[in-house]
């Protein structure tokens, strides 16, 4: 039996915080799913994380990434799935870990995965050019 592991098996234990925090975001909404919006407040909210600092430091929309969030009426799911964007961005944060030589997904590369998905309206709403997010989080690594 061959055993497949898949990004989530990479996380380093702040990304791993991370996944714990966007579902409960999500559940915090009433969200049905997780999505990168929830992703993405997990990175804002997780201070002290190196995502959280380089959104600072480049002077990420905060504000418009929150608001695009809204509340839904009914409580959410015993099991929160994550959306295929969600997932895309895993995939993507575990493909740029590869590329940069390291062994473990970090806050950081769960960023740069985030900010692939461009045409997400929170991703655009945060407002951050994803070569200079490259540029902090390999600089401050």
């Amino acid at each position: 039996m061959v055993t497949v592991l898949t990004p989530y098996a990479y996380l380093n234990d702040a990304a791993k915080r991370i996944i714990v925090l966007a579902r409960q975001h999500a559940e915090s909404h009433r969200s049905d799913v997780v999505g990168p919006e929830h992703l993405l407040l997990a990175l804002i909210t997780h201070r002290g994380g190196r995502a959280s600092r380089v959104i600072q430091t480049l002077g990420g929309d905060i504000a418009a990434v929150r608001a695009l969030v809204s509340y839904r009426g009914t409580p959410s799911p015993a099991h929160l799935p994550f959306t295929a964007d969600a997932d895309s961005a895993i995939a993507a944060a575990a493909g740029t870990a590869r590329r940069l030589g390291d062994t473990r997904i970090s806050t950081g590369h769960l960023l740069l995965g985030l900010l692939t998905l461009d045409a997400n309206p929170a991703v655009r709403a945060l407002g951050l050019d994803i070569r200079r997010v490259e540029e902090e989080v390999t600089r401050s690594a």
